[in-house]
């Protein structure tokens, strides 16, 4: 549970911070699915299913209509050339 709390303290700091800015951060997959749990609401001691791969692309905008986030895309390879 220590590693998703650090995340999750990373991620609404950073929101914090950059309001109505873009911030791209080059992250390991741990973190990623941490920032998905985040996201969905889901106790950081459940997996996320399917796995996070290698060099892909997970992209989460926050402040969506107020506070609102939402999923722009999710474990995605195509920007690498891989279907």
């Amino acid at each position: 549970m220590g590693f998703f709390n650090r995340c999750v303290l990373a991620i609404d700091r950073i929101v914090e911070r950059h309001r109505n800015e873009l911030v791209v951060m080059v992250v390991h997959g741990g973190f990623i699915e941490q920032a998905m749990k985040h996201y969905q609401g889901v106790s950081g001691d459940v997996r996320l299913r399917p796995r996070i791969e290698n060099c892909s692309m997970t992209e989460i905008e926050y402040g969506f209509e107020g506070d609102r986030s939402r999923l722009l895309r999710y474990n995605d390879l195509s920007p690498i050339g891989v279907a």
